[in-house]
C-alpha cells in the first residue's frame, strides 16, 4: 500500500526492499499525489500481479482529483482491467492470472439482492446461534462423550462449520479462480472420529464458526446476481436450497448438543 506517493520513481533500494508484489494499492489522483502517468512509471517498476486504484475521483468526492481512466489510459494494454462488483477482492497464491490485471473497487460494499439477503439473515442468525451455545463451553465439556453413544459437542461443532465451509467453497471455487474447495469435515462415525484442536475451548470452535460465517458474507458476491434457483455447483444444490439447508443444520445440530446438557454425567465445567 503505497499511500500518497510524493516521488516520480522508486528507488532501486525501495524496490530491492519490497520484493515481488501480489497486490499493489497505487494513489493515481494527482492533486497532492502521484497522477495517472507516473502511477503507471510505477507499476512497470514493480511489476505486481494485481493493481488496485486509490484515491481518484469518484462521484461521492468533492476534492478535485483525476478519474480513473487517467491512469488506465496511460497503462494501455499491459494490464487487463476489471470492475469488482463492491469493495472487495480475493486474491490466491494459487491462482495466477495470465496476464496482470488492474481491479476497479467499488468504495460502497456489494449489497446482495433482499431475497437474498433474507435468507442469509437467517442462516446468520442460526450460526450466531449456535456460537453462542458453544461459546462458555470448556475442553472437557467440548469433549464429553454421552454414554448413549452420539457424538461429543466438539464433534457437532467441527461438523457444521465443516459442512458450510465445503459447500460455499464448492460453489465459489467454480465461479472464480481465486478460491479453492476446503473439506473440513470430520469423519461421520463417533468411533471414527478425530477432533481436529480436541485442545479447544468451545470459544476457540466458536471463532472457528464465525470464521466461516464471515467468509460467506464477504464473498457472497460471487454468486449473488444468480438466480437463487440455480445449481451452487455442478449436479449441486440450488442456492436456496443450500441455505435453507444450512439454516436447518445449525438449528439441528446445536439442539443435539444442548440436550447433551441434561446428561446426568455432564461436566459441570
Amino acid at each position: 500500500h503505497c499511500g500518497d506517493l510524493g516521488q516520480e520513481r522508486l528507488t532501486d533500494q525501495q524496490l530491492s526492499a519490497i520484493g515481488r508484489v501480489d497486490v499493489l494499492l497505487l494513489p493515481t489522483g494527482g492533486n497532492h499525489t502521484i497522477g495517472g502517468p507516473v502511477a503507471a512509471d510505477i507499476v512497470r517498476q514493480v511489476q505486481p500481479r494485481t493493481v488496485i486504484p486509490i484515491t481518484y475521483k469518484t462521484s461521492a468526492l468533492l476534492v478535485d482529483l483525476e478519474p480513473v481512466d487517467t491512469f488506465l489510459a496511460a497503462l494501455g494494454d499491459e494490464f487487463e482491467v476489471e470492475r469488482a462488483a463492491g469493495n472487495t477482492l480475493a486474491v490466491s497464491a494459487a491462482y495466477r492470472p495470465a496476464k496482470p490485471r488492474v481491479v476497479i473497487l467499488g468504495y460502497q460494499p456489494w449489497t446482495p439482492p433482499e431475497e437474498l439477503a433474507t435468507l442469509m439473515r437467517a442462516k446468520e442468525a442460526a450460526t450466531q446461534a449456535s456460537e453462542a451455545v458453544f461459546a462458555p463451553l470448556s475442553v472437557e465439556q467440548m469433549n464429553f462423550r454421552p454414554s448413549d453413544g452420539t457424538h461429543t459437542p466438539r464433534w457437532n461443532a467441527e461438523h457444521m462449520m465443516g459442512r458450510e465451509l465445503l459447500f460455499f467453497t464448492k460453489a465459489l471455487a467454480e465461479r472464480d479462480k481465486a478460491f479453492v474447495e476446503h473439506d473440513l469435515n470430520p469423519a461421520q462415525m463417533p468411533p471414527d472420529y478425530q477432533a481436529a484442536h480436541p485442545d479447544w475451548t468451545g470459544a476457540e470452535e466458536a471463532r472457528q464458526i464465525e470464521r466461516v460465517r464471515l467468509l460467506v458474507r464477504r464473498f457472497a458476491y460471487v454468486f449473488g446476481d444468480e438466480s437463487l434457483d440455480s445449481a451452487a455447483w455442478n449436479d449441486g444444490w440450488t442456492f436456496r436450497f443450500l441455505l435453507e439447508r444450512m439454516i436447518d443444520h445449525y438449528g439441528q445440530h446445536t439442539e443435539n448438543v444442548r440436550q447433551k446438557f441434561e446428561a446426568p454425567d455432564w461436566p459441570d465445567r
